[in-house]
């Protein structure tokens, strides 16, 4: 398991105990406001690596604060298009619809 997801996990657990049913904080993929974190559209056009490494670059690069408009979160290609995908790899970070 991801040290995220189990820390999450501990806190949770803290929480519930304390009677507290819903989350003082999110976690972290609904934090970023992603559900669809990899998102690629187009089926002949994606990232090389596995889908855990991919997907784990795009929280790196959220808790970290990387601004996603001008460079793809996955591949680091810095002349990423607004509201599309990469050119690249063929992400598209939070899939359709998302403000990045």
């Amino acid at each position: 398991m991801l040290p995220r997801a189990v820390a999450f996990a501990t806190r949770r657990r803290l929480q519930k105990r304390a009677g507290m049913r819903v989350p003082a904080t999110l976690h972290p993929w609904d934090s970023y406001g992603y559900h669809a974190i990899a998102y690629y559209p187009d089926p002949q056009k994606y990232p090389a690596e596995p889908l855990p490494v991919v997907v784990g670059r795009v929280l790196d690069a959220c808790a970290a604060g990387i601004d996603p408009a001008g460079r793809c979160l996955v591949c680091g290609d810095e002349d990423r298009r607004p509201l599309r995908a990469c050119r690249n790899c063929g992400v598209l970070p939070g899939g359709r619809g998302s403000p990045l």
